[in-house]
């Protein structure tokens, strides 16, 4: 109120004016934000039984995974001391052979099923005597494309049409 002007007045009293809006929109903001916060406390209170029952859903879930996780590290540990003990039981040069192959293909497997003609990793086609030859499981006989040892399941070969 220390203006000497009307100009100086006006300009004051419009500063004022600004002032007290803004303050209002602040508070009608602030008010806003209040009703949004308790609305939003009031749908969390009222879903809490619905979140505590999805929590423990959820931590029942994470131990049957666990659990199921558990039982096949054990069935994990049990085929790789099966595989030991076979690994051992093979001839030397065949286990050499299958240890280095299992070192240098991607994933580390080293056998790959005979079937209708075909490797069943690579998909290449086996010539027919190499076919015939993993038939008779005379010998170890190794895909000329991928290099796996080929093995032969019978009851996996061509099965008739509609069966």
């Amino acid at each position: 109120m220390a203006a000497k002007k009307p100009e100086e007045y006006t300009a004051a009293i419009r500063e004022a004016d600004a002032a007290r809006k803004q303050i209002s929109a602040f508070e009608t903001q602030e008010l806003e934000q209040m009703e949004i916060f308790d609305q939003a406390e009031k749908e969390l209170k009222e879903r809490a039984p619905e979140i505590q029952r999805l929590g423990a859903d959820m931590e029942e879930r994470f131990k049957a995974f666990d659990e199921e996780a558990a039982a096949q590290q054990q069935l994990l540990e049990t085929a790789r001391a099966e595989r030991e003990r076979l690994m051992t039981a093979l001839p030397k040069a065949t286990s050499a052979l299958y240890k280095r192959i299992a070192s240098r293909i991607r994933d580390g497997v080293a056998m790959a099923e005979a079937r209708n003609g075909a490797c069943m990793a690579c998909f290449m086609s086996l010539r027919p005597q190499i076919m015939a030859d993993v038939r008779r499981g005379e010998e170890v006989i190794t895909c000329d494309n991928c290099n796996r040892i080929l093995y032969y399941a019978p009851e996996k070969s061509a099965q008739p049409v509609g069966v």
